[in-house]
C-alpha cells in the first residue's frame, strides 16, 4: 500500500460521531470537553489524587482537540488542557494523545523497567442495574515519570477486592516500557524496540486513529494500517476496536502518514 492509498483509506474510515458522553465545546479554542458518567461539568467530577491523571487529550484528525476529563484538581487549580509537550504536567499516552496531571510530573523519578508505573483503580457497584452504570469512579495514578518513546503495558492481572460497603475495587497496574525492550496489566513504562520490515508495529484506535506503538519502524518505512479488519484491544485508558498496523516500506511519495515514527 502506498502512502497516498493509506491517507485515502483513513479519510474513508473517519467516524461521523464522537463518544456518547456529556460533551461541551469551547468555541474560542475549538476544543471538545467530555465528562465521564453522570458528570456534566467540573462540579460533577471527583477530586484528583496525588499524581492522578486529570485529563486525557486526543489530537483527532480533522476534528477539534478532544479533552476527556477524569477528575478535578484540588484548590480550584485548573487541569491543563492545551496540547503541550513542555509544560511539565504531561506524559504521552499514544502518538496523538497526552495524559495531563495537576502537579509537575516531570520532577518524578524516571520509571524503571519492572516498576509499577501507573495504577488504575475502578470502583464498581456490587449489584448494578446494568454494566455501564455499575462503574462509580475510575482513577489513574502515576508512581514515576514515563518519558517519550516509551509505551504503557499492563503489568499484572486485574485484582478485585470487596470493599464491604456494597462496592468492589478493581486494581490494574501498568509498566512504562521503552520502545526497545519488550517487557511483559500494574502498568509499566516500556521502551520501544526496533521493528523489522512488514512487522506488526502497534494498535490504531478505530475512533480517533491514534496509535499505541509497540516498536519503531526502520528507516524508509511507515507504521500504517494494512487492512480494515478490526479487533478488540486493551490499552491504558482505552478498551475497544482497533486496527493492526504494519511497518510498510515507503513508496517514495512525499506524503507522510502522521503515525510514522
Amino acid at each position: 500500500m502506498s502512502s497516498l492509498e493509506a491517507v485515502i483509506l483513513l479519510l474513508a474510515l473517519v467516524p461521523l460521531s464522537t463518544a456518547s458522553f456529556a460533551t461541551t465545546t469551547n468555541n474560542e479554542d475549538d476544543v471538545d470537553f467530555v465528562y465521564p458518567g453522570e458528570a456534566r461539568s467540573e462540579r460533577g467530577l471527583p477530586e484528583c489524587s496525588d499524581h492522578g491523571i486529570c485529563s486525557t487529550l486526543h489530537r483527532r484528525f480533522w476534528l477539534p482537540l478532544l479533552v476527556e476529563r477524569l477528575c478535578r484538581c484540588p484548590s480550584r487549580t485548573e487541569c491543563p488542557w492545551h496540547w503541550n509537550n513542555t509544560d511539565h504536567h504531561t506524559m504521552s499516552l499514544d502518538n496523538r494523545s497526552q495524559l495531563k496531571f495537576c502537579e509537575n510530573v516531570s520532577s518524578l523519578l524516571p520509571c524503571t523497567p519492572n516498576q509499577a508505573a501507573m495504577v488504575k483503580l475502578k470502583t464498581t457497584d456490587n449489584n448494578p442495574t446494568d454494566y455501564i452504570n455499575s462503574t462509580m469512579y475510575t482513577s489513574y495514578t502515576a508512581a514515576c515519570y514515563c518519558p517519550p518513546r516509551h509505551y504503557w503495558k499492563q503489568f499484572n492481572k486485574t485484582s478485585i477486592s470487596d470493599q464491604g460497603n456494597g462496592t468492589r475495587a478493581e486494581h490494574t497496574i501498568y509498566k512504562c516500557v521503552k520502545v526497545h525492550t519488550l517487557i511483559i496489566m500494574f502498568l509499566a513504562c516500556v521502551q520501544l524496540r526496533k521493528c523489522s520490515s512488514m512487522q506488526f508495529c502497534g494498535n490504531t484506535r478505530a475512533d480517533h486513529y491514534s496509535t499505541y506503538y509497540r516498536c519503531s519502524c526502520p528507516f524508509g518505512h511507515m507504521c500504517l494500517i494494512k487492512d480494515q479488519t478490526k479487533y478488540q484491544v486493551k490499552e491504558l485508558l482505552f478498551q475497544g476496536s482497533a486496527y493492526k498496523t504494519t511497518c510498510i516500506p515507503d513508496s517514495g511519495t512525499e506524503l507522510r502518514h502522521s503515525t510514522n515514527l
